[in-house]
């Protein structure tokens, strides 16, 4: 599977192989939960517009009876860069002024847990959302934060602040075999 990739020549970005992505890395971390003895049970509720507006993927049933919502990520340069795309706003260029700007996953998610699948490492990053709006939160504070406007498709940018993983408390976990995307 080619890698998708944001550019302004993309007719939309939530079609073909971004959201193929997308959802390769929900079955798999889907897949990859169902294997934990602590796990009882995966629903993928990401198909569902109330769980969509709240940024939701899967609701994760624990032994101990807890259920866990989280947010799933897919993520070509984690495992280079030690970064974590932390999406802040999403603009789009066609719409007028009260419509363009959507506050980005990252502020919106109501999600407690967030699992990154890192494609070139065939892992798991996985943190809370605390942690990592934490981490977001002291990133900016910094010197050094590093934001980025992305060309996420024709008619949308995103903005995105780089989160030095480091700087968030989290586990790496290795992956099921097909995580890595074959041709």
């Amino acid at each position: 599977m080619k890698m998708p990739k944001p550019s302004h020549d993309r007719v939309r970005s939530y079609n073909g192989d971004y959201m193929a992505q997308g959802k390769s890395a929900e079955a798999l971390v889907q897949k990859w939960l169902c294997g934990n003895q602590d796990v009882i049970s995966v629903s993928d509720v990401s198909d569902q517009r109330y769980y969509q507006d709240r940024e939701i993927d899967l609701i994760i049933t624990m032994r101990d009876g807890k259920e866990i919502t989280a947010e799933i990520k897919s993520d070509l340069h984690i495992g280079k860069t030690r970064n974590v795309v932390f999406e802040l706003l999403r603009v789009n260029h066609t719409m007028n002024n009260g419509s363009a700007f959507v506050m980005g996953w990252g502020a919106r998610s109501e999600a407690d847990h967030v699992f990154y699948c890192s494609v070139t490492e065939n892992k798991i990053f996985s943190f809370s959302m605390a942690d990592l709006r934490s981490a977001a939160r002291s990133t900016f504070a910094g010197k050094d934060a590093k934001v980025l406007t992305i060309p996420t498709d024709n008619i949308k940018s995103t903005i995105v602040l780089l989160v030095p993983l480091a700087s968030i408390k989290h586990k790496e976990h290795a992956a099921i075999n097909d995580l890595v995307p074959t041709a």
